[in-house]
């Protein structure tokens, strides 16, 4: 083989040598990224589906003493029944990271099937929840979606998180704080 040969060989090895390396170094982080994001979705979804199960527990007892207490409880009739079944079941709910089509970085989603008016109420805490979860990628927003209604409340990140602070700290306004900064669509 002449020098010619040689030399043109061992380029193309150098050159497919470079591409390999080129394509692990750009694998690599993206690999580490999206495990990053999948620990984030699986904390997110075990902390919200708790604040889900407590928030159910106590709408229910709640309803139930509202009933015990009632002289009209008599004239409830089926339609108080099925209230009463509908708190018993589980809420559903689906978190989701994905691109962000406003910013450079990920969006959080939380979907949940809830009566509209118990979304209302605990749209605040899933948005403390999704904003106080540690994470190590760029979060812009924060999305709640009630599935039945399609009713959508959102906040920037950034907002959330020092509100999410305080909620964590134990400030008993946070969530009242967070439910004045959700913006509904």
């Amino acid at each position: 083989m002449s020098r010619q040969s040689q030399w043109t060989v061992g380029a193309t090895a150098m050159a497919v040598a470079s591409l390999v390396l080129a394509s692990v170094m750009v694998a690599v982080p993206a690999v580490a990224q999206e495990q990053r994001m999948r620990a984030y979705r699986e904390e997110l979804e075990t902390r919200v589906e708790k604040k889900l199960d407590d928030f159910r527990k106590d709408a229910l007892r709640r309803d139930l003493e509202e009933r015990r207490t009632s002289s009209a409880q008599a004239e409830l009739g089926q339609a108080g029944n099925d209230d009463v079944a509908q708190l018993q079941a589980p809420f559903p709910s689906v978190v989701n990271v994905y691109d962000s089509n406003d910013g450079n970085g990920q969006d959080v989603e939380i979907r949940l099937t809830m009566p509209i008016d118990m979304f209302m109420e605990f749209a605040p805490i899933a948005a403390l929840e999704a904003a106080a979860v540690t994470h190590k990628f760029p979060v812009i927003y924060i999305f709640l979606r009630e599935e039945t209604t399609d009713r959508v409340a959102r906040i920037a990140f950034r907002d959330a998180e020092p509100i999410a602070g305080r909620y964590l700290a134990g400030d008993k306004n946070a969530v009242k704080e967070m439910k004045d900064a959700l913006i509904w669509h």
